[in-house]
C-alpha cells in the first residue's frame, strides 16, 4: 500500500521503519524544525531525520496548508503516530482507506497527551497500545486492534515509551496485514478518561504526599521533565549520626531513581529532607522514607544518592 505517514516524536520511529520494509511510504508529514539544546538551534524532528536518510518526500509545514499537495500523492491510507497536532478533516478524507492512529494506552482509557505517565502514576498493572480509526474527536475513533503488556513495578516512563513504541509498530503491521477493510468496535464513552500535557510543575515532589505516590512520580517523569525537590530553609536530619543541620538556603535536586524504605526511622518534628544510612531521603506524609538513590544537583551531573550525601556532608562544618 501507498502510505502517508504523519509523525514527529521518537515514539513513531519503530512504526516508520517497519512500514519501510513492507510498504511504500509515499510521504512523511512532520512538525517544522524546532529549537533544541542549550544553543536553541533549529533541529529536525526524529521522524524527519529518519525520512531524509531514506529519501522520502517530506512535508514539514503546517498541515492545514498541505491539503492540495497531499491529494496529488493519492495515498491508500494515512498512518498517524505521535504527530503532535490535530489532523484536519480535509486531510483525513484524502486516503482511500482513511486514517489510522497508534495510541499508547488501552483506549478508551487515557486519551490525550500523557497516557504512558498516567499508567505509572495510577499504579496500573497493565497497559498497551491501540490502533484506532482517526476521527475529529481526540483519540475517540473506533478501535481496530489492541495489544496488552504487563507493567512491572520499577518501570520508568522512558523504558515503557520504548516498549510501547515497538509494540505499536508490531500491532500496526498486523493490522495492515488483516485489512482493509478493518473490523471496528466503537469505544465505550462511559469508560473514557483523559490525560493532560505534562509541565515541569507537575514533576515537583511534595512531601505532603505518600511515599508510594512520590515513588511513582519519580518513575513517571523519568526521563522528562524529571522529578525534583525544592526545599528552602530546611532542617537536615542525619539518622546515623543523631544530629541535625539548619540550612538557610534552597536545595534543588532532580531525582532519577528512588525507592521506599520500610521500617523507616520516625521523627516527632517535621524534617522532610534527611540523610538515612548515608543516603538522602524524604520523610513523606505517610511517615515512610523515600530513598533518593540517584540524583542530580542543579548544574551538575547525575550521581548516586550516597555520593551526593558524602560530598554534601563533607562540606558541612
Amino acid at each position: 500500500m501507498r502510505i502517508l505517514f504523519a509523525a514527529t516524536s521518537q515514539f513513531a520511529l519503530p512504526a516508520l521503519n517497519t512500514l519501510l520494509h513492507r510498504h511504500t511510504i509515499a510521504a512523511v508529514i512532520t512538525k517544522p524544525d524546532a529549537p533544541s539544546g542549550r544553543g536553541k538551534k533549529l533541529r529536525p524532528s526524529p521522524i524527519k531525520d529518519e525520512a531524509q536518510k531514506h529519501g522520502i518526500l517530506i512535508f514539514d509545514k503546517s498541515i492545514q496548508e498541505l491539503v492540495y499537495a497531499l491529494r496529488e500523492i493519492k495515498p491508500d491510507i494515512l498512518v498517524v503516530a505521535a504527530y503532535g497536532a490535530i489532523i484536519p478533516l480535509g486531510v483525513l478524507a484524502i486516503p482511500r482507506y482513511g486514517a489510522l492512529n497508534i495510541h499508547p494506552s488501552l483506549l478508551p482509557k487515557y486519551r490525550g497527551a500523557s497516557p504512558i505517565q498516567a499508567a505509572i502514576l495510577n499504579g496500573d498493572t497493565e497497559t498497551g497500545v491501540t490502533v484506532i480509526r482517526l476521527t475529529k474527536e481526540l483519540d475517540a475513533g473506533p478501535i481496530i486492534s489492541q495489544k496488552k503488556i504487563t507493567l512491572f513495578p520499577k518501570i520508568t516512563a522512558g523504558l515503557l515509551h520504548d516498549e510501547l513504541a515497538d509494540l505499536g509498530a508490531e500491532l500496526l503491521q498486523e493490522t495492515l496485514e488483516k485489512g482493509p477493510p478493518f473490523n471496528e468496535i466503537l469505544q465505550n464513552e462511559s469508560r473514557a478518561s483523559y490525560t493532560k500535557k505534562i509541565t515541569p510543575l507537575d514533576a515537583e515532589l511534595d512531601c505532603k504526599k505518600s511515599a508510594v505516590i512520590l515513588e511513582r512520580k519519580v518513575r513517571a517523569y523519568n526521563p522528562a521533565p524529571g522529578a525534583y525537590i525544592t526545599i528552602t530553609n530546611y532542617q537536615l536530619r542525619i539518622t546515623d549520626k543523631s544530629r541535625s543541620l539548619n540550612k538557610q538556603k534552597t536545595l534543588r535536586l532532580k531525582i532519577w531513581r528512588a525507592e521506599i524504605k520500610k521500617d523507616a526511622p520516625q521523627f516527632s518534628e517535621g524534617a522532610p529532607f534527611i540523610i538515612d544510612d548515608g543516603c538522602p531521603a524524604l520523610m513523606c506524609a505517610d511517615r515512610q522514607l523515600l530513598l533518593l538513590t540517584e540524583v542530580q544537583p542543579e548544574g551538575r551531573k547525575r550521581m548516586r544518592g550516597v555520593d551526593f550525601a558524602n560530598g554534601y556532608l563533607s562540606a558541612q562544618p
